[in-house]
């Protein structure tokens, strides 16, 4: 639900907002609008909204399952796009100078009990698509919604093993491009073909609609990207760090790198992130240890220039690294150990002295049931992190208390503490977003 309170403090920060975009020196982008925190408790199925600077609750809304793998994806226009897994749905939530509101709420089923696996917007952000996580069939769901006009469609895929995920990403310029990333293969469709009147669920089963390529990849795929800078679709296999071209609707140009580098190695970056001017794709990985040695594991950023298809790898914490948030200048990535919990922010900007280097530690309050050295992070208390697009504000979860930092970027210091209505078990998701923001990285994190 949402208060008459609520929405006119909204509309008070919008145009306190617009005033300093007119005071300010002119950019060639138009800043965001003040920033909103959107917060999931999956556990709770509950989904919050608060206001910069106090961060005051905006609205609430009951009955949703966050789709906390697959993740959201936030458009300039104001809508957040929310894959709801308990009523199998996308959640179209509208931010704007009123209070928060659903827009649309899109069926996407899919088999119970799984849920949303991954999920992305396309460049020209005409179309938005998801894929479900079902570990027990090897035939799994992708579906594809028109942003314009909220129609869908839905086709079965066999990925080819029933414990691989369906990865993808969505490219194309200036046509939209579906890149399945299946078990040992990646395929690339035509949004057109795929969303034309006459295509049917089993047509990619059963063949009658045909890639437009097939590329042979490593086993063991997981996380995805396509950046419309370099028109690289990039994809993570346990062989490496896989790169490839998209020409008319094709996969070309394949190489794959290693992602040992800088005299490091193990590991994979699971959930790869993009630069803000596409440039450069990165994420976390760490050697394999035992689960009850998780305090001893030593996690490293992994690095691609995707103009010169080179690597590094930097290190990032110790411990528990979980998801993190990108914006245009930083990326904050929290890290749970023994002694200590950290913020970690790090510099993100190609053209900054200090890139690809963490450049401050944020100390935060240590959980109270959080992960024990010696015994496995399963079942213990965790965190989740977020940045605003403009880098200024980001945040970290104190799972199972209720509790969000708001960490001041450019201080380096906690600011301020959000109380959230429920408690955020497992660390819950949150996300900063900005009305007007413009990121080159449309897949869901």
């Amino acid at each position: 639900m949402t208060s008459r309170r609520a929405a006119l403090g909204l509309f008070a920060l919008a145009l306190a907002g617009a005033t300093a975009l007119g005071s300010g020196q002119a950019r060639a982008q138009v800043s965001p609008a003040p920033a909103q925190l959107i917060v999931g408790d999956v556990a709770a199925a509950s989904l919050y909204v608060f206001g910069a600077p106090e961060f005051q609750l905006l609205a609430s809304f009951d009955d949703i399952a966050f789709g906390a793998h697959a993740g959201v994806v936030a458009l300039p226009d104001g809508r957040v796009l929310i894959p709801d897994d308990r009523n199998k749905q996308l959640v179209v939530l509208k931010l704007g100078t009123g209070a928060p509101t659903i827009e649309k709420r899109v069926p996407m089923p899919i088999p119970l009990p799984s849920r949303y696996a991954w999920a992305a917007v396309d460049p020209s952000q005409s179309v938005y698509a998801a894929t479900n996580l079902d570990s027990d069939e090897s035939v799994k769901i992708l579906t594809l919604v028109d942003l314009k006009t909220y129609a869908t469609k839905q086709f079965r895929i066999d990925v080819g093993a029933a414990d691989a995920e369906l990865n993808f990403a969505l490219g194309g310029d200036p046509e939209p491009v579906v890149i399945l990333h299946l078990a040992e293969k990646a395929e690339s469709y035509r949004v057109a073909d795929l969303m034309a009147a006459g295509a049917k669920i089993n047509g990619i089963l059963d063949g009658t609609i045909k890639p437009a390529s097939t590329l042979p990849l490593g086993k063991g795929g997981h996380s995805d990207s396509f950046s419309a800078a370099s028109k690289r679709w990039t994809g993570s296999t346990l062989r490496g760090f896989e790169i490839a071209t998209l020409k008319d609707a094709a996969l070309t140009e394949h190489k794959t790198l290693s992602w040992e580098a800088d005299e490091r190695g193990g590991g994979r970056n699971a959930r790869q992130r993009l630069t803000a001017d596409g440039g450069h794709v990165f994420g976390p990985l760490a050697a394999s240890v035992p689960p009850a040695q998780w305090a001893e594991a030593e996690v490293d950023l992994h690095w691609v220039d995707l103009a010169k298809q080179t690597a590094r790898r930097m290190p990032l914490a110790k411990g528990a690294v979980g998801r993190g948030g990108v914006s245009e200048k930083l990326a904050v990535y929290a890290s749970i150990h023994s002694d200590g919990d950290h913020a970690n922010l790090v510099d993100v900007d190609p053209a900054s002295a200090s890139f690809r280097q963490v450049v401050g530690r944020v100390t935060l309050p240590k959980l109270v049931n959080g992960p024990v050295p010696g015994k496995p992070t399963a079942g213990a208390e965790g965190r989740h992190s977020a940045i605003t697009p403009d880098g200024r504000l980001a945040f970290v979860t104190q799972g199972g208390e209720g509790k969000v930092a708001v960490i001041d970027t450019a201080t380096k210091a906690v600011v301020r503490t959000i109380e959230t209505p429920t408690p955020l078990k497992g660390g819950a998701y949150v996300v900063g977003v900005q009305m007007g923001a413009v990121s080159a990285d449309l897949s869901a994190r």
